[in-house]
C-alpha cells in the first residue's frame, strides 16, 4: 500500500509538471496573440494523513489555472480604446465632410491668397474656389464694366456658385443618413457584444462554481469583448456578488449612465438589455399615431380614472380622428431631423400620402421626447416558496443559485433596478422652456412638464408655479382659436388652443376676469385686464408683472385708481381702478346704468357706468355732480354724439355678464335663429355666427317650420359648423342648477380684442412642433411651429422602453458611437454656417 500510494504520488507531481510544461508551450505559442494573457499552472498539496514515521501529505498536484492579467492595465486598455475609437469615427466623418466641399489645399504657400493664387491654391470644383471664382468676376467686370464677354461669365459663375450650394447640401444630406445607418449599426454590433459577453460570463460562471481555478481562457475572451465593446461606446463594470456566499458569482455586471442621471445596469446575470436609436423619429401620419398618443396618455393618467380608454376605445377614436386626415388615403410617412442643441431642425418626408385636405383645419405633427423607462428592467427574483410548500428542484429558489450543467442559474446576484426618476430629478436646475418627465403626485405617474422660468435645483414642479404640466400635444386635424370669438371664451388650467400659428396652454384659468386670492398676484396683467379679489373686482390700467402687493387695494372707492407695487422689485408698479362689487350687466333689471344722451338734473358722479350699445364706461371724475344744461362744462354729456370711449374721464369696462343667452326651445311650432344671437343647448353654448339667405323675407337666419325638422336639429352637427361655432364661456356661477337662469349668465370682455398672449397665462408649447403643408392632396414639406426643447438626435442611443414612447436615453462619452454624435454637432454647425452664408449671398 505504501509502495502504490508513493507512485500515485509521484503520478501527481508528474503529471502538474507537465501541465506546467504544456501551459509554458502554450504561453509561447501565443507570444503574439493580443487577446491571451500569459497563464500559469497553481499548485496544491493534497490532504494530510496519518503514516508509519507520522503525519504525510499527499503528493503535489494541479490546483487550477490562473494568468498574468492587471485589472489596472486592463482597464486602461478598455479607457484608451473608447477614446481612440471616438477620434476615428469623428475624423471618419469630418473627411467626408470635407471631401463633399470638394475643399483640398495643392499649394501650401504660407503667403498664398484667395485672391492672389487662387488658380493653384484651390482645388477646381470647391465651394471656396467656387465663391472667390465668383467675386474676382466682378473685378473683371470693373476693369470692363460693359464687356458682354464679362457680364456673361459673371452669370456663368453665379450659376456654379448655385450648383455647388446645392451639391453642398445634397452630399450633407447622404452624409447624415449614412450617419445615422452607421450608428444604427454599431448598435447592433453592441447588443451582439452583450449577448456574447453574456454567454461567457455563465461559461465562467459554470467552470469556476467547484472553486477549481479561474476559467482563464473565457475570461480572455471576455476581456477581448470587453475591449471591442469599449470601442463602440463607454461603460464601466463591477464583479456580479452572490448574495449567499458574499463571493464573488464570475460573472460582470456593466453600467452605463442615462441622461436623466441615473445608473443604468446594461448586463447583469438576468441577461444583457437591448439597446437602440428609434426614438419615434419616423412617423405615420394616421391612426397609429393617434392611438399611439391615446396609450400614452392613458400611461399618464392616475389608475381609475373615468377618462382612461380600453384598447379597443383607443382603436374607434384613432380611426375616429384619422378619418378628417385622409379618408380612404394613403398614410404620409415623416422622419423629424434634430439639431445638435435638441431643437427639431426640419422634417424629412419619406411619403407624402394620398388624399390629405387640410382646408378646414390645419394639419399639425407633434414629436415628443421619449418617455424614460422606470420599471424594473430584467428579470426580478423569484419570491420564496411558501412555508411546507413543495419545491420543484429544478426551479431556482429565491438566494439560492444552482447550476444546471448547460446554463446557470438566472438569479446569480439578482437583477439591477431602475432607480425612481421622480426622487432624483428635484436636484437639476432648469432654464425657462425645458421640457422633462417627473412624477405627478396625483397619479403617481410620469408626466411630461415645462418649465416656466429659469429655477434653482431642489423645486418640485408638483405644486409649483414655476412649471407647467403638459396636459396634451396635437396630432392631426386642429381646429384653431379665432379672435372673431375671444370676448365669448373661458378656458380652464391646461386647457390648449391653436392660436395665430402658435400652440399654447393655460398655466392658470383664462377669461374675462381672473381670480386672485393671495396677498400677491400669481400672474401678471395686461392693461385693461379685469380680477376679483375678495368679493370686488379691478381693472389694471397699466400692465402689472407677477408678484404685486395686492394688500393695498383694501378699503378704496369705487371709481378710484390705486397705486400697487411689485413685493420684491424695487420700483416696479402699475395703477388699478376699483370696479365695484358687481360687473356691469345687459340686464337693466340686474344692473342700473346709465345710457346716453343724459338729461338735465342727471348725477354723473365717479364710479356711474355709462351703458352705450353693451359696451360699459365707468366715470373716474369725481368733479361732474348734477348736469345743467346752462353749463357749458356739461353740453358734451347731454349729446347723442358724445362718445366716452374718446374721454379721458371715463374708462372703458374690460368685463360684463351677459345675460341675454337663450335656452333652445326645440318645443315650439317655428324655430328662427338670427346671427349673433347666443343660445345654451344641454349645458353647451352656441352662437350664431352666420345663416344662409332666406329668399321670402330677404334676411338670413336660420329658420324650421315644420316639427320634425326642429325636433331634429342639432346645432352641434358638422353640416352646421358653418353657420354655428361652439364656445365654453366663463361661468359666473360655475356650480348654479343646469337650466336655472343663473347658468345662462357669463362673463365676456369688452370686445372680441383677440386672446392676450403676453399676460403670463398662455404658455407656447415647448414641443417639436409642425404644420404640413399640402398640395394636391399629398404632404410636400411642413412649416416648424415650435423647435422643441431637449429632443435626442437621431444619433442617440437608447435603453429600448416597454412600449411605444418610452426609451430612456444614454449619455455615451466615448467609443465610436460617441465619435459620430460628436461629428453630427460639427456637421449641424456646418450646415447652419452654409445656410447663413446662403442668405447672406442671397441678400
Amino acid at each position: 500500500m505504501s509502495l502504490l500510494g508513493e507512485i500515485s504520488k509521484s503520478s501527481e507531481a508528474l503529471r502538474y509538471h507537465a501541465k506546467t510544461a504544456e501551459i509554458a508551450g502554450q504561453n509561447l505559442a501565443h507570444v503574439n496573440d493580443e487577446d491571451y494573457a500569459r497563464q500559469r499552472v497553481l499548485a496544491r498539496e493534497g490532504v494530510m494523513y496519518g503514516a508509519f514515521g507520522g503525519l504525510q501529505t499527499s503528493g503535489l498536484e494541479a490546483g487550477g489555472l490562473d494568468h498574468a492579467r492587471s485589472r489596472l492595465l486592463d482597464d486602461r486598455v478598455i479607457t484608451e480604446g473608447g477614446e481612440t475609437a471616438a477620434l476615428k469615427a469623428k475624423k471618419e466623418i469630418l473627411d467626408l465632410l470635407q471631401a463633399a466641399m470638394g475643399e483640398n489645399l495643392t499649394n501650401t504657400s504660407v503667403n498664398a491668397g484667395l485672391d492672389e493664387d487662387h488658380e493653384s491654391i484651390l482645388a477646381p470644383g470647391s465651394l471656396s474656389r467656387a465663391i472667390n471664382d465668383f467675386f474676382n468676376s466682378f473685378h473683371d467686370l470693373s476693369v470692363s464694366p460693359n464687356d458682354a464677354t464679362t457680364k456673361q461669365d459673371i452669370y456663368n459663375k453665379i450659376e456654379t456658385l448655385v450648383n455647388r450650394f446645392n451639391e453642398t447640401g445634397e452630399n450633407l444630406d447622404r452624409i447624415e443618413s449614412d450617419l445615422t445607418l452607421t450608428v444604427g449599426r454599431s448598435i447592433e454590433n453592441v447588443n451582439r457584444l452583450l449577448d456574447q459577453i453574456h454567454e461567457v460570463n455563465k461559461q465562467v460562471r459554470r467552470f469556476e462554481l467547484q472553486d477549481k481555478g479561474k476559467a482563464v481562457s473565457y475570461r480572455d475572451r471576455r476581456q477581448a469583448l470587453l475591449e471591442e465593446l469599449s470601442s463602440y461606446m463607454n461603460f464601466s463594470f463591477e464583479d456580479d456578488v452572490d448574495a449567499t456566499t458574499g463571493k464573488v458569482s464570475g460573472f460582470l455586471n456593466l453600467f452605463v449612465d442615462s441622461k436623466d442621471g441615473r445608473k443604468i445596469n446594461l448586463l447583469d446575470p438576468t441577461g444583457p438589455k437591448i439597446l437602440t436609436n428609434d426614438w419615434d423619429q419616423k412617423l405615420t401620419l394616421g391612426s397609429s399615431l393617434i392611438a399611439r398618443d391615446l396609450s400614452i396618455k392613458n400611461n399618464l393618467k392616475a389608475d381609475g380614472d373615468a377618462t382612461i380608454l380600453t384598447p379597443d376605445q383607443i382603436t374607434a377614436t384613432a380611426s375616429q380622428a384619422a378619418s378628417r386626415l385622409n379618408p380612404g388615403g394613403r398614410d404620409a410617412l415623416v422622419q423629424a431631423k434634430v439639431t445638435s442643441e435638441g431643437k427639431l431642425g426640419r422634417i424629412e418626408v419619406l411619403d407624402g400620402g394620398t388624399l390629405y385636405n387640410d382646408s378646414d383645419s390645419p394639419i399639425l405633427l407633434t414629436f415628443l421626447p421619449p418617455q424614460p423607462s422606470v420599471e424594473t428592467v430584467g428579470g426580478a427574483l423569484p419570491a420564496a416558496p411558501a412555508e411546507g410548500a413543495a419545491v420543484d428542484p429544478n426551479l431556482p429558489v429565491a438566494g439560492q443559485p444552482i447550476d444546471t450543467g448547460n446554463e446557470v442559474s438566472a438569479v446569480t446576484g439578482g437583477a439591477t433596478q431602475f432607480e425612481n426618476l421622480g426622487s432624483i430629478s428635484t436636484n437639476i436646475s432648469r432654464k425657462e422652456g425645458d421640457v422633462f418627465y417627473f412624477n405627478n403626485d396625483t397619479t403617481g405617474k410620469l408626466s411630461l412638464w415645462q418649465t416656466l422660468e429659469d429655477t434653482i435645483a431642489g423645486i418640485n414642479p408638483n405644486g409649483s408655479d414655476q412649471f407647467m404640466e403638459i396636459t396634451d400635444w396635437p396630432n392631426g386635424k386642429v381646429d384653431e382659436t379665432k379672435r372673431k370669438f375671444s370676448d365669448l371664451e373661458g378656458f380652464k388650467k391646461g386647457d390648449q388652443i391653436y392660436y395665430e400659428g402658435k400652440y399654447y396652454q393655460a398655466s392658470n384659468d383664462a377669461g374675462a376676469v381672473a381670480f386672485q386670492t393671495d396677498e400677491i398676484s400669481n400672474r401678471s396683467f395686461a392693461a385693461n385686464d379685469v380680477f376679483q379679489r375678495e368679493g370686488k373686482y379691478y381693472q389694471s390700467l397699466s400692465p402689472l408683472v407677477k408678484g404685486m402687493d395686492l394688500t393695498v387695494l383694501q378699503d378704496q372707492n369705487i371709481g378710484e385708481t390705486i397705486q400697487v407695487k411689485s413685493k420684491e422689485l424695487q420700483g416696479v408698479g402699475g395703477s388699478v381702478l376699483l370696479l365695484g362689487d358687481a360687473l356691469p350687466e345687459n340686464d337693466p333689471v340686474n344692473f342700473a346704468s346709465k345710457t346716453l344722451p343724459l338729461v338735465d338734473g342727471d348725477e354723473l358722479l365717479r364710479g356711474d357706468v355709462l351703458n352705450v350699445n353693451n359696451s360699459f364706461f365707468m366715470m373716474i371724475n369725481d368733479q361732474v355732480g348734477t348736469l345743467d344744461s346752462a353749463n357749458p362744462l356739461h353740453l358734451k354729456y347731454l349729446s347723442n354724439d358724445f362718445n366716452p370711449e374718446n374721454s379721458s374721464e371715463f374708462v372703458k369696462i374690460n368685463a360684463w355678464i351677459d345675460s341675454s343667452v337663450k335656452q333652445l326651445d326645440k318645443t315650439q311650432a317655428e324655430l328662427e335663429l338670427q346671427i349673433d344671437e347666443i343660445y345654451n343647448h344641454q349645458g353647451r353654448f352656441f352662437i350664431v355666427n352666420d345663416a344662409p339667405y332666406v329668399a321670402d323675407s330677404d334676411a338670413f337666419f336660420i329658420k324650421f317650420s315644420d316639427p320634425e325638422s326642429i325636433a331634429s336639429f342639432n346645432p352641434f352637427d358638422e353640416q352646421w359648423s358653418e353657420y354655428i361655432y361652439e364656445f365654453n364661456p366663463q361661468l359666473v356661477n360655475p356650480i348654479a342648477e343646469v337650466g336655472s337662469p343663473e347658468s345662462l349668465q357669463f362673463l365676456r370682455t369688452g370686445a372680441p380684442t383677440g386672446h392676450n398672449t403676453e399676460n403670463g397665462v398662455w404658455k407656447e408649447l415647448n414641443l417639436g412642433i409642425a404644420e404640413a403643408v399640402v398640395k394636391g392632396g399629398e404632404i410636400k414639406d411642413f412649416k416648424i411651429i415650435n423647435q422643441g426643447n431637449g429632443l435626442p438626435s437621431e444619433n442617440a442611443i437608447f435603453l429600448d422602453g416597454s412600449s411605444e414612447g418610452v426609451a430612456t436615453e444614454l449619455k455615451v462619452n466615448s467609443g465610436a458611437v460617441a465619435g459620430y454624435q460628436g461629428a453630427k454637432l460639427d456637421v449641424d454647425k456646418f450646415r447652419v454656417s452654409l445656410n447663413d452664408l446662403v442668405k447672406d449671398f442671397v441678400s
